[in-house]
């Protein structure tokens, strides 16, 4: 299996050195400064929402599927979603792609489903992130406050007023 790298900040090196192990090669990788676009079974997508809106019309006629960790363009989730469907185009998506990440998500959404009937009780979430992290609050706080919000409507609709979401920076 060969990939094609995009966006090459902390995940997309990290994939790059552990991609040799695992006996895939690297087809390209694309950057700023770095226009590597080379065909592959699969581009891997760690770049910005921005990026992503400029990288993902050129998937599709090269029908490259493609995986996409980056978060911020949901609202661009339906037309990509169309597109790629018009276009035969296998896309896999999430904000966060770690196994404990997404079982925690199922706990939260749990739990908040269970707390709707406690209204003393409030919920916040706090993270704390290295001072390079470019998405603050993350990808992965929004979706956790998505999914309280979603559970319990005691906590309203709009998680950024309802939820408060702060970032420590270390």
């Amino acid at each position: 299996m060969n990939v094609l790298i995009v966006g090459y900040g902390k995940m997309g090196q990290l994939i790059d050195a552990l991609a040799g192990e695992q006996g895939i090669e690297v087809a390209g990788r694309v950057d700023d400064g770095r226009d590597e676009w080379r065909a592959a079974d699969v581009a891997i997508d760690f770049t910005t929402a921005d990026a992503l809106l400029a990288n993902f019309p050129r998937y599709l006629p090269l029908k490259m599927p493609v995986v996409i960790g980056t978060s911020g363009w949901a609202v661009h989730a339906p037309a990509f979603r169309d597109q790629a469907e018009r276009a035969g185009l296998g896309v896999v998506a999430s904000a966060n792609f770690s196994i404990g990440v997404n079982i925690f998500q199922l706990v939260v959404t749990e739990a908040a489903r269970l707390m709707r009937q406690q209204p003393q009780y409030g919920a916040w979430i706090h993270e704390l992130h290295h001072a390079s992290k470019r998405d603050a609050p993350s990808g992965t706080a929004m979706a956790t406050a998505r999914r309280m919000t979603a559970a319990s409507e005691e906590w309203g609709t709009d998680p950024t007023t309802t939820v408060v979401v702060s970032v420590e920076v270390a």
